[in-house]
């Protein structure tokens, strides 16, 4: 193997083998990167998924809470959209749960955890809307029986007498000498 033939084949292994396993090994990192971004890009996803469910869920609360369309219809935009984001949300999560076992990467409780989150959160935001609605607005709900109870009393007041009206006086006003 001294013969210059075998040197140079053997120099010429050489220069082919160690490009060659270079790029292999590129290649597989390329790859594998490229696998876990995929991972990544579904959690940045279902993050950003999450933030929008809950300005939806404050949008809800701020605007809703105030709407006369939402009592006398009971439907409301923004709680529709906030359910379509969460089923969203759970089925990003089912694809992610997916490409984890596919990597054996192993997250599964982790994931179902985070389910079992979301659906708590989901019927605990479906009973405040619903107490939301029962709770009412101006005429609507509890709210509104109030009101017609209130105005029931002031127009039951307004037939009274004034001096039988004096036992709904504030005690300075009907004894001030005290």
């Amino acid at each position: 193997m001294n013969s210059f033939r075998a040197k140079l084949a053997a120099c010429f292994l050489a220069c082919m083998c160690i490009p060659l396993t270079m790029m292999y090994f590129g290649l597989r990192y390329y790859d594998t990167r490229d696998r876990y971004a995929a991972i990544g890009d579904l959690l940045d996803t279902s993050f950003r998924q999450l933030l929008h469910v809950y300005e939806l869920e404050a949008g809800l609360l701020s605007f809703d809470q105030r709407n006369i369309v939402f009592f006398d219809s009971g439907e409301s935009g923004l709680q529709v959209q906030h359910t379509q984001e969460m089923l969203s949300l759970r089925s990003n999560l089912g694809r992610l749960r997916q490409q984890l076992n596919a990597e054996s990467i192993d997250l599964n409780d982790q994931i179902t955890g985070i389910e079992t989150d979301l659906g708590a959160y989901q019927k605990s935001f479906e009973e405040l809307v619903m107490l939301l609605r029962q709770r009412g607005f101006q005429d609507f709900g509890m709210v509104g029986a109030m009101r017609d109870a209130v105005h029931q009393l002031e127009s039951q007041v307004e037939m009274q007498q004034p001096a039988q009206m004096v036992h709904l006086l504030p005690r300075p006003i009907k004894n001030p000498d005290q």
